[in-house]
């Protein structure tokens, strides 16, 4: 499951190299942003759920953070702040129903 993740994001990379958004006109360009949201929202949830699981198994501790936002963070090389949303996110999504 995890290789096909990565060949997927491995194939993802090449086809956004391929793209060059300097000879596309707005309806194409704008069209690229759709397809990128899409994109986005799909990692983003994994994301989530996953930084879920790893607060929930304490997974994050023994790699020198202090806590599961700064792992976030350092790990994904955002903002403490981004990390933060992400683990309430990710709390406030286990106690939500699954739809």
């Amino acid at each position: 499951m995890f290789d096909e993740l990565k060949d997927a994001v491995i194939h993802l990379r090449e086809v956004t190299l391929r793209i060059d958004v300097d000879v596309i006109d707005g309806k194409a360009a704008a069209e690229l942003v759709r397809i990128s949201e899409d994109a986005r929202r799909a990692v983003d949830s994994l994301r989530t759920v996953a930084v879920g699981q790893v607060e929930r198994t304490n997974g994050w501790k023994g790699e020198g953070a202090k806590s599961i936002s700064e792992w976030l963070a350092i790990e994904t090389d955002c903002a403490h702040y981004e990390a933060q949303s992400v683990v309430v996110l990710a709390n406030q999504l286990q106690h939500l129903p699954v739809t």
